[in-house]
């Protein structure tokens, strides 16, 4: 299948899951006196937008994490073949990672507490499917914006592939001290055409995706909310 991936120097950091993959608003107005932080999501969330150009699917499945614990990886399920009678393969399904983060005098560290996942029915040559390896932040880094492709022609807009996760790093007061682009290449190359895309605000994080799947994964629509320290 001609997979390739990249990851960004993971540090700290360990990625464990079942079955294979075995500036807002209300930050900190003093971060100079923390000594650590629990990195949280704060209110208020808001829909930040789409990414995926299908207007298919039909069933919706919400991904977020568990309280005291953010996104930092994304993994998705593509399938083995090209579907829907089409030249090119196409996302299943979805996992996300989400980890207890923590930074304080003595470094970053991320630790990996649950995964969520949606996916489609597989039907229309979707399965069988296979997950990429991971795309993880860095430790002390947080999921802040996600893009993919439609198809890897210019007439084709209704497959979900060659996708890429961003990542923002964080101090210890839970302010951003940069940001990097993980790539997910399944034998594309970065050829993939008919682009979407979502990104967080500066001191924004993602905190949730709603999975549109009908025989794969048609659409995801991000909601991003305040990072801040607990």
């Amino acid at each position: 299948m001609g997979r390739v991936w990249l990851l960004v120097g993971l540090v700290g950091c360990s990625f464990t899951a079942p079955d294979a993959m075995t500036g807002g608003a209300d930050a900190p107005t003093d971060t100079s006196a923390r000594t650590s932080c629990h990195v949280v999501g704060a209110s208020p969330s808001r829909v930040a937008g789409t990414v995926g150009l299908s207007t298919g699917g039909g069933v919706h499945t919400d991904l977020r994490c568990d309280p005291g614990t953010v996104i930092v990886g994304v993994a998705f399920d593509m399938s083995d073949q090209p579907v829907n009678g089409q030249n090119a393969r196409s996302a299943r399904g979805i996992r996300i990672a989400c980890a207890i983060v923590t930074i304080d005098s003595g470094g970053p560290t991320s630790t990996i507490a649950t995964t969520r996942e949606a996916e489609g029915n597989g039907g229309a040559s979707w399965s069988p499917s296979t997950f990429t390896f991971p795309a993880l932040c860095t430790a002390g880094g947080v999921v802040s914006g996600l893009s993919a492709h439609g198809g890897i022609t210019s007439n084709v807009t209704n497959l979900l592939l060659d996708t890429a996760v961003t990542c923002t790093q964080l101090d210890r007061g839970g302010e951003q001290i940069g940001s990097y682009a993980i790539a997910i290449v399944d034998g594309l190359q970065g050829q993939g055409m008919n682009p979407s895309s979502v990104q967080c605000a500066t001191g924004e994080q993602l905190v949730g995706l709603n999975a549109n799947a009908g025989a794969g994964l048609d659409s995801l629509v991000a909601t991003c909310a305040p990072t801040a320290c607990e």
